[in-house]
Parts: structure tokens; sequence; C-alpha cells
């Protein structure tokens, strides 16, 4: 038996759902940069007052917690679309931060419904929670409604939530920020000065710190494989699988999508398919979220066949039954029926089949095809299945030349005897029982009554019609009585 590994692991560990690897807290920074922050509290420009605060905050910054910066209205006046990620989520470069945030000179606009947009969909590629803190000194001033973008974006289902800072805003503003943070599950903080701002972040630092505690401890953890031909498509059947926690099995089974009742957290996984004779298989870890069901899917590696029928080539399409085996060990294990379609004069049969030798048998009328084929992964592969021409053939039966009809059964043969076919002659409409069979000659054997009449020749030729009149004889009918004498009594 050949064995397939590695793209089959492949495929498992990259096209597993509903997994994630441990998470960490993450945030990502949005900084207000607009013109406005050159406006003074106390005699200091806002600017300077976030930046001394932002700094405080870096420095204090705890190494397990990743951290990004986006900047918005930094680097053009009047323009909405002035929005820049400066440093990326990861691994937190304290002395990097501290010496952007440094350097940061206020000149544009506040386009704060654009920065969570373009915030959170960075972080909806790494599909994992995070926190994003907005700094704001003022209303939004490109977009009508970031209120409204807030909740737009959890409703795409992107995993974060949003702290929102006003900074020496008026009520008016107040609420709009505010209505951000609740709309994402965030908190909002106003702060009015330099020691209110400093208390504002470290608030936010402390809820990123701390993530709440998962609720949910045991999940339903569902399994699927299907072709990768039809990712989308129907599930397999026949994979074998086993799930393993904490040293223990907790199933093991060929289900076609089996669910099994695990806990939140680390699991082992194996995958086994081998029905066509090539092993593919796969092993790994994952770690399950805390949420009401996980679900995995695997790809098998597959191709798609395409067979149609005819009776010689080149020539129309008929319609007939296919059937498709696996050869295993050099045979064709017609104990496993992998496929059963049936083409047309108009539609051939199309299947998604996994990698592997096949043998492939079609029957039309009386008559049967075969070959074999190999599919390899992702390959389409069309097939041509021949068999003979062909052409019809019908009896009648009467007593004498031109008599009326009478009933018969009759059977055709071929040349050497080695097949045969069962032929009515009817009273009504004799034609309709024409039998279709492959062209050349044949011999007709009948019986009717006590007459038999044998080896009738008959010649079948392609897309014609023959008939077989065949004639008996007139026929009476006799009956007797018995007696003890001559004009005796009846016995």
């Amino acid at each position: 038996m050949k064995k397939i590994l590695f793209g089959f692991v492949l495929v498992l560990t990259t096209l597993f759902t509903s997994v994630t690897a441990a998470e960490s807290p993450r945030a990502v920074i949005i900084f207000d940069a607009s013109g406005s922050m050159w406006g003074q509290i106390h005699g200091k420009p806002k600017i300077v007052i976030a930046r001394e605060a932002l700094k405080n905050v870096v420095r204090e910054w705890n190494p397990n917690v990743e951290l990004g910066l986006t900047v918005y209205g930094h680097r053009r006046k009047g323009d909405c679309n002035d929005i820049e990620t400066v440093i990326p989520v990861g691994k937190v470069n304290k002395s990097k931060v501290i010496d952007t945030v440094m350097k940061i000179q206020p000149k544009g606009k506040t386009p704060i419904s654009r920065s969570l947009r373009k915030a959170a969909n960075e972080l909806k590629f790494t599909e994992e929670k995070a926190t994003i803190i907005l700094i704001s000194d003022g209303k939004e001033t490109c977009d009508p409604d970031p209120c409204g973008t807030a909740k737009e974006l959890e409703k795409e289902g992107i995993d974060f939530v949003t702290h929102v800072i006003g900074f020496n805003v008026d009520k008016k503003t107040d609420k709009q920020l505010e209505c951000i943070a609740h709309a994402t599950g965030g908190a909002y903080f106003s702060a009015k000065n330099a020691a209110g701002l400093n208390k504002a972040m470290k608030s936010i630092v402390k809820k990123v710190e701390k993530p709440k505690i998962p609720v949910v401890t045991q999940t339903e953890y569902t399994l699927v494989a299907r072709y990768n031909m039809s990712p989308k498509g129907l599930n397999v059947s026949g994979v074998k699988w086993t799930v393993s926690q904490e040293g223990k099995v907790l199933y093991s089974g060929n289900d076609e999508a089996p669910e099994v009742d695990v806990k939140v957290g680390k699991i082992h996984v194996k995958a086994a398919y081998d029905r066509t004779g090539e092993l593919q298989s796969a092993e790994g870890d994952m770690v399950l979220k805390p949420q009401a069901k996980n679900h995995t899917v695997i790809m098998i590696k597959s191709g798609k066949v395409t067979i149609d029928l005819a009776e010689e080539k080149g020539g129309p399409k008929v319609k007939g039954s296919v059937y498709i085996y696996p050869i295993i060990d050099g045979k064709p294990n017609k104990d496993d029926q992998i496929v059963w379609c049936i083409p047309t004069k108009k539609k051939a049969c199309e299947r998604i089949l996994p990698i592997g030798k096949y043998y492939v048998e079609a029957t039309y009328d009386s008559m049967k095809a075969h070959t074999e084929f190999t599919l390899a992964n992702k390959e389409e592969k069309t097939i041509h299945l021949f068999f003979r021409q062909t052409g019809k053939v019908y009896a009648t039966a009467r007593e004498t030349e031109g008599g009326k009809l009478v009933y018969s059964n009759c059977s055709l043969y071929n040349e050497d005897k080695s097949d045969s076919w069962g032929v009515s002659a009817h009273k009504k409409t004799p034609e309709y029982y024409a039998i279709q069979v492959p062209v050349g000659k044949y011999t007709l054997n009948c019986t009717y009554n006590a007459f038999k009449r044998k080896d009738i020749p008959v010649e079948v030729k392609a897309g014609e019609t023959a008939h077989v009149d065949v004639v008996f004889g007139q026929t009476g009918k006799v009956y007797a009585t018995a007696r003890e004498t001559e004009g005796g009594g009846g016995l």
C-alpha cells in the first residue's frame, strides 16, 4: 500500500478551523495627530501631554503583551486617508515605540472611522482577539458615523474590543466616542488634563493585561473530511479518526462527521484514509477555543473524472450505467463500489474521487465495456467507453402465410451460441417489443403450441430494425370419447 503523508498533514494543519494557538494579550494604539492636538491645556500643547503619557505607559508595558501603533493626521493636512500603521502588532520594542511617538507632528484631520476599520482589518487576518486603544481630542471630521462603523465591524465578527480616551473634548464628542467603546464591549474614559490622561491610560493597560477568563470549559468538537477538489462539498466517509486529550482516547472510529465532547484546551488528533489503497494520514496537536463548538476540516487529495458512453468512436452518446471500483493489490475490489452513475445522451457522468487506481465498468443494453485509470491529485480526466454498433429486432408469428398474428416465445442466439436474448412475438404492436442488440448474424428459435421453429437466420444492421415473421402451420382441435360397446353410454 502506498503511503502519502506530507501533503495531507499540510492541509490538516492549515485548514483547521475554530482552532488557535494559546492566546496572549495584544493591543493596537490609534494615536490622534490631527491639527487640533496643538491646542493647549494650562499653557501646554495637548500633543506634548499625550506624548508624555504614552511614553510613561510604554516604559511600564508588560513584555508579554504585544503592541502596535497606528497614527492619523501626522503627514498631510486635509487628507482623510492620512492613516499609517507605523508599528505593526508584535513583541513590544519599547525604545522604538517611544522614539516614534516623540517624533509625531500633528497636521491633519480626524478620520476615526477609517482608522478603526484599518486597524480592525489588519487584526482580522490574524483571527486572534485584540484590543484597540483610541486616543482622540476631537470628533470625527471625515465620515458621519464612527459609532456605526464600530457596530458594523462588530457584526463582521472581527474579535476586538475598543477602549476610547476622549482627551479634553466637549460633551457632544464625549457621547460620540463613548458610543464607539460601548459598541465593541470596551470602556470610555474622559480625560480633561494630563493627570486624567495618565490615569485613563493606566486603567486601560490593566484591562489589556487581564483578559476575561473563559467561562466555557467544555466544547463540542466535530471532525469533517472533504475532497480538496470540492472543499465546500459533501463530507467524505471512511476516514479513521482518533482524538486524545490528556493521554486518554476520547474517540476512535470512522463515522462520517463524528462529534466529540472535549475540554477546552489542547487535544491530539490523528486521521487516516486508505479506501483506494493510497494511504493519506495526518497527526497534530491543537488548542480548542472556549466556545460552544469547534470543528476541524481536513482535505483529502482528490481528482475529477468525467465518463461518457458511445457505441463507437465519434458516434453519438448513449445512456448506460457506470460502476467504479478501487483497484487494491492489482485487482478491482468489487465489494466496494465507490461510484454508480448514469451518463445520458446529453450529460456525461462527473465525479470527484480520492487519488488512486480504479476499474470502471459500463453497461449498455446487453453489452459491457471496461477500462482502468489512475487519478492524481487535482487531476481532471475524461474517459470515453465504446461498445459496438447496434440495431433492433422483433418477431411476429402466424399459423399460415399472411394469417392472423399469434403469440410466440422466441430466443435469439448469436453465432457461437455464447449469448442469448428473449424475444416475444406479440399479437398487438409487435414492433413495440423490439430489442436492441449488437450488429451481426443471429439465429431465432420459436415455439407455438406443439410447433417449434429452430435456427431461423437473422441479420441485424447498424441503426436498422430487423423483422422476422415466423410461420408455424395451421392448427385445429381434437377431443376423444370412450364407450364399452358401440353406441353404448360414455364412460
